[in-house]
């Protein structure tokens, strides 16, 4: 169900802190049938086998389609609010 119009403060997201937690670092591929929406997310692994860096599947969000309108646009939000410094960069390491 989606929350398209309605206040942040007007409903609360229970189980917060235990729900599991992703790092992800692209997506690649989307598919969209009846209305549900599903995007398969990726990292980068290193493979010392073959000495490449290979892409590997963490998970793929199943989201309806009138949901994933609401979230991309609070994303758009959140992305135009973000300063420069904000995102890290390859050359951003710490040189300590």
């Amino acid at each position: 169900m989606s929350n398209s119009g309605m206040p942040l403060d007007d409903y609360q997201v229970l189980g917060v802190l235990a729900a599991p937690e992703h790092f992800v670092e692209g997506y690649r591929g989307a598919t969209c049938r009846a209305g549900l929406v599903k995007l398969n997310f990726f990292s980068n692994r290193f493979d010392p086998a073959t000495n490449l860096v290979q892409k590997q599947a963490v998970c793929t969000l199943a989201i309806p389609a009138e949901d994933l309108i609401d979230v991309v646009r609070g994303l758009s939000d959140l992305v135009a609010g973000l300063k420069p410094t904000s995102v890290p960069t390859p050359d951003s390491s710490d040189a300590s």
